[in-house]
């Protein structure tokens, strides 16, 4: 329609051309016969008859050409070309090597983002759970894992113990009850180091079967988690039938594996190194400085809610004279067996630390004078229940401990007020003959 209109155009404007022309022939004409010889006006009417002609053929030449040239540029200009224009080439969807390129682009992104993050925490953190957590979760979302788990072994030949599961698994089997995924996969993986990509047997545990039913899980992968070729444990997820791992995703894991085996190692020693910093090297309990720092942090939690916190100082009676008459290294025994008997008689919640020499601090948190009375009773009666028997000699040797109790707030407003007013009493017990407790301080 566009060539059409344009044709039409350039057809009228020729044709007004050739009327204009007409025109000034004729008007030429009736001049020259005005002025010239009446003889010689079929000659001049001749000459102007011709020029006309000429200018005519001149005329269409060009718009021929004209028409030509813009017919041809617009065969050429492939803008204009409507048989080879692009159009359709660029509303065309892509094939399914072009898609499924795109889908490998995505996949291989969010791997990378993955390994940053876990990079990220393995780099900044020493703590085990946060690092598991970011693992597991990462891992779970790149393969769209219904469930997973990450298992870790003790010391070397300890069987493997369930350290974290994913938020993925359902409510009611999440946590130490939660069925595992595969015990008899795990257990190979573990020992061999090997990854494992199979079926799910679910004859093996009839509670997987039902949340892998529930869930849609139709394939275990258990991948190692190794560090400087120790196998430390195993990364288990249970994906949908769909679920497709190659080679690179395969590789994927197993670096992830080691990744996750360094930053284990690196947890493990940094919890080595902060126990032997807060721990008594003789008895295994907490040092002078972590149950003061203690104490400190629950007086001023019971500030906050309004509750009590007790403190029991225990010395041991007449520890000089056992260190005297049969060593030091006797001592020592002593001391780590009443360390046990102490912390026997403790509950879950109280902290019990070795304060100095043979005395000992127990931090006893949301507790009254009452409860903490009963406890220190208990305490007195484990302690002479111990029998020590030096070597070479048959003869049992007895100990018994005299205790202190103060209490927050009526004994004290601090901790270092409350230790001071457990230390009076305790004292006070031993003045009085030593195997009690005195609580004349505490409110």
């Amino acid at each position: 329609m566009a060539d059409f209109d344009s044709k039409s155009g350039s057809l009228k404007l020729t044709l007004v051309k050739h009327v204009i022309v007409g025109l000034i022939a004729v008007i030429a004409l009736f001049v020259v016969a005005a002025t010239v010889n009446l003889s010689r006006l079929p000659i001049v009417a001749f000459f102007l008859v011709a020029a006309y002609g000429i200018g005519v053929i001149s005329m269409r030449g060009t718009g021929s050409g004209q028409i030509r040239s813009s017919q041809s540029i617009q065969t050429k200009n492939p803008l204009n070309s409507t048989a080879k224009r692009p159009a359709e080439a660029v509303k065309k969807s892509p094939d399914d090597a072009e898609r499924k390129e795109i889908r490998s682009l995505v996949k291989r992104n969010h791997e990378l983002l993955v390994l940053y993050s876990l990079a990220n925490v393995v780099s900044s953190s020493l703590e085990i759970n946060e690092v598991l957590s970011v693992a597991l979760d990462g891992v779970a979302k790149i393969f769209n894992a219904k469930a997973g788990e990450i298992g870790i072994t003790g010391e070397p030949g300890a069987t493997l113990v369930i350290y974290y599961r994913g938020s993925s698994i359902l409510a009611k089997y999440r946590g130490e009850t939660a069925p595992r995924l595969s015990r008899r996969l795990t257990a190979e993986v573990a020992k061999t180091g090997e990854p494992i990509i199979a079926n799910l047997n679910r004859e093996e545990d009839s509670k997987m079967d039902k949340m892998a039913k529930h869930r849609g899980i139709a394939k275990l992968a258990v991948f190692p988690i190794k560090s400087k070729k120790r196998i430390l444990g195993t990364i288990t997820l249970a994906c949908p039938n769909r679920c497709k791992l190659d080679k690179t995703d395969q590789d994927l894991l197993v670096s992830i594996g080691s990744m996750i085996g360094a930053a284990i190692e690196n947890g493990q020693l940094y919890r080595r190194l902060k126990k032997i910093s807060d721990t008594d090297p003789v008895t295994g309990l907490y040092n002078h400085r972590f149950i003061t720092k203690r104490l400190n942090a629950e007086v001023r939690r019971a500030a906050r809610y309004g509750h009590s916190v007790s403190v029991l100082m225990l010395d041991v009676d007449n520890f000089k004279e056992i260190n005297d008459t049969y060593g030091h290294p006797f001592g020592d025994v002593a001391l780590k067996k009443i360390a046990l008997a102490t912390i026997a008689a403790c509950r879950d919640i109280d902290v019990v630390g070795r304060y100095g020499g043979d005395e000992f601090l127990l931090v006893l948190p949301e507790t009254k004078v009452e409860a903490a009375e009963i406890v220190s009773a208990r305490i007195r009666q484990y302690v002479q229940s111990i029998s020590l028997i030096p070597d070479g000699s048959s003869k049992i040797v007895g100990v018994t401990a005299s205790l202190g109790l103060a209490v927050y707030p009526g004994s004290a407003k601090n901790g270092t007020e409350l230790i001071m007013a457990a230390d009076k009493n305790l004292y006070l017990s031993k003045r009085a003959g030593g195997d009690q407790t005195t609580s004349r301080q505490a409110a």
